[in-house]
């Protein structure tokens, strides 16, 4: 990975697409974040289930990236923010995000979890 990257998503959007995969697993796994130029895919699978739902960033990322995140943290740190778009910003799949309010000088640093890879 060459640097960083930011992109904006709607975090209403994504309150609710983490919401529905939270809701789909009883298990405390990871939720896998794999983004390819403007499209977010959230995917969080166990045993039971393999949920995956799209969300759309509003800029494009310069290179693919795949990360992971404790669901929990990831959906607690959005619903701190009461702004309509956040803006999410990469260093890498082993680098903890950055999450800006739009709005505010508001920010949160979510720690990324290491993800099997399939």
């Amino acid at each position: 990975m060459a640097g960083k990257m930011k992109t904006y998503v709607s975090r209403p959007e994504l309150v609710a697409a983490m919401t529905r995969a939270k809701m789909c697993t009883e298990e405390k796994k990871p939720a896998v974040f794999e983004m390819n130029e403007d499209q977010l895919n959230i995917r969080i699978a166990d045993r039971l289930t393999d949920y995956q739902e799209e969300v759309k960033l509003q800029d494009p990322l310069p290179e693919p990236l795949k990360i992971g995140f404790d669901s929990k943290l990831v959906l607690e740190t959005l619903k701190a923010f009461t702004c309509e778009n956040i803006a999410m910003n990469f260093s890498g799949p082993k680098m903890p995000a950055v999450v800006e309010a739009e709005d505010s000088d508001m920010k949160a640093i979510v720690l990324p979890v290491m993800i099997r890879e399939e």
